[in-house]
């Protein structure tokens, strides 16, 4: 079926030819999330379970994590795997990584130890996010900074970081669980 008659279609394209291609804004995605966060700050963000983040909630938690991480030595484009347990937790260590500087790592906790040494020493992750329940493991091998997000973090300043994530910054890394397994 065609929406447009020849003519229609002819007129869109001399339009898109004339415009020339659009530019993609290259505002991060943390910038974006603030502006948000400023314009609804009362409204949920996350929900996971019984727990509920407010927009401006979820922001000042991830500007606590920014800020520990800042203080830790995060710069622009270090790695920090995040390796959390499903929580509302999860999204404000991922934006308060992006807020730092630094690149995120998804672990989850369920993996076999051998594939997660092996994404974080690949990686070069030298800081990690965690939460109590997983440290004693990962303290046999983990040579890097464990930074238990729920204790280390509490009592950070909740103010805006100051941003040094650009658009061409290193956001995340995924590694996938296909065949070899590489990011």
């Amino acid at each position: 079926i065609e929406l447009l008659s020849v003519k229609e279609r002819g007129l869109l394209l001399e339009e898109v030819r004339r415009r020339g291609p659009e530019r993609l804004e290259e505002r991060p995605f943390h910038v974006r999330f603030e502006e948000k966060a400023a314009e609804m700050p009362d409204q949920p963000a996350v929900v996971c379970g019984e727990t509920i983040l407010t927009y401006r909630g979820l922001d000042e938690r991830a500007n606590q994590i920014a800020n520990v991480l800042r203080s830790e030595g995060i710069g622009k484009d270090d790695v920090v795997g995040i390796m959390l347990d499903r929580s509302a937790e999860v999204a404000a260590a991922i934006l308060g990584v992006m807020k730092s500087g630094g690149a995120f790592l998804p672990i989850d906790p369920e993996m076999p130890t051998s594939r997660i040494q092996y994404m974080l020493e690949d990686s070069k992750a030298r800081w990690l996010l965690t939460e109590h329940s997983h440290q004693a493991a990962l303290a046999d091998w983990y040579n890097g900074r464990l930074i238990d997000v729920r204790y280390d973090t509490l009592m950070a300043s909740k103010k805006r970081p100051h941003l040094i994530h650009d658009g061409a910054s290193l956001a995340y890394i995924i590694y996938t669980s296909g065949t070899t397994g590489q990011p």
